[in-house]
């Protein structure tokens, strides 16, 4: 369903709801995660106002989707680390859009009052692919005692990690992109994204880059999801395989966007006939050098994992030396 967290439209929905998934969010990328008035006003006060709608319409569970960066500063190099990581001070925070989903996570955490209303969050990372994996938590939350009650979780891939590169080479080899790279040192990466930012808040031009999205590929980050397989059996997929996403750019060599309503193309035509648009985007273009830096930021966050029948990606990944290397 839609609705919409500031307030003013589609809460009645939730009305002989037992259970809510909240998945609204904004800023993860780009300029949104620079803008602060917008991810509080989304990310945190949005929250509550669900808290706060799920309480009067007695909606008992809530499970709240966060991420694996309320706890990543960019900075320091995490290796497997658990849920009992702490969180950060808000000034240590890459974005804001971390800080923000750092509050409305421990907002979410603090509201848990079984079993009038259970509360938990699933820590992602970038997410692709068909299905989800929040089932298994709500199904948890239902029991009395739940330990996913007032409880986060990383909802991440099992295995070893797997350098963030030679995850998604294979999927790049499907459609038959180029082999040949560019190699620059994170330094000069981690700057190039700094004047991005500054272009952003001086001219308003969307960054190819930010130092946050340089870091989460360029720092190693990587969570351990034992507490979910402990807690409610979630099951990861421990193969890091991409076969479904292969699968699915090769029949989707182009992308239609077809527009239902009809427009009238010529306005000095007085014969007041509309025809439809049909506009064609070549997938290839999708991938043009002037989209290099976010083609390899969004397929860096790639990765997949599992819960029960129902499959989520989510990743983490090992930054096995600072550098970038570029299509």
């Amino acid at each position: 369903m839609r609705m919409c967290i500031l307030g003013g439209g589609g809460y009645l929905a939730l009305t002989g709801c037992d259970a809510c998934f909240h998945l609204a969010g904004y800023g993860m990328s780009g300029g949104p995660s620079l803008n602060k008035e917008k991810c509080f006003a989304i990310n945190y006060w949005g929250t509550k106002n669900v808290i706060e709608i799920c309480k009067n319409l007695g909606v008992s569970r809530l499970v709240f989707t966060s991420s694996v960066v309320v706890i990543f500063d960019g900075h320091t190099e995490l290796y497997m680390a658990d849920e009992d990581t702490p969180y950060l001070p808000s000034s240590q925070y890459g974005n804001y859009y971390a800080e923000s989903k750092s509050a409305a996570e421990q907002l979410i955490l603090a509201e848990n009052c079984p079993p009038k209303f259970s509360t938990c969050a699933l820590r992602l990372r970038g997410i692709y692919g068909p299905g989800e994996a929040l089932l298994l938590s709500e199904q948890s939350l239902r029991y009395p005692n739940s330990p996913a009650a007032g409880n986060k979780y990383h909802i991440v891939d099992g295995g070893p990690p797997v350098h963030s590169w030679g995850f998604w080479n294979p999927l790049a080899a499907a459609l038959n992109y180029s082999s040949n790279c560019i190699r620059a040192p994170y330094s000069v990466i981690y700057a190039f994204a700094f004047i991005c930012e500054l272009l952003y808040r001086w001219f308003g031009i969307e960054p190819h880059l930010t130092r946050f999205e340089c870091a989460i590929v360029g720092v190693t980050n990587t969570f351990s999801c034992q507490r979910a397989m402990r807690d409610f059996g979630y099951n990861p997929i421990r193969s890091h395989d991409l076969h479904s996403t292969i699968d699915f750019c090769l029949k989707q060599k182009e992308v239609q966007l077809k527009l239902k309503s009809r427009q009238q193309i010529n306005e000095n035509n007085n014969d007041n006939k509309k025809y439809p648009i049909d506009l064609t985007v070549p997938f290839s273009s999708i991938f043009s050098p002037i989209n290099w830096i976010w083609v390899a930021w969004i397929v860096d966050s790639i990765c997949s994992t599992k819960a029960g029948s129902v499959a989520h990606q989510t990743s983490t990944f090992v930054a096995a030396h600072r550098w970038w290397t570029f299509f």
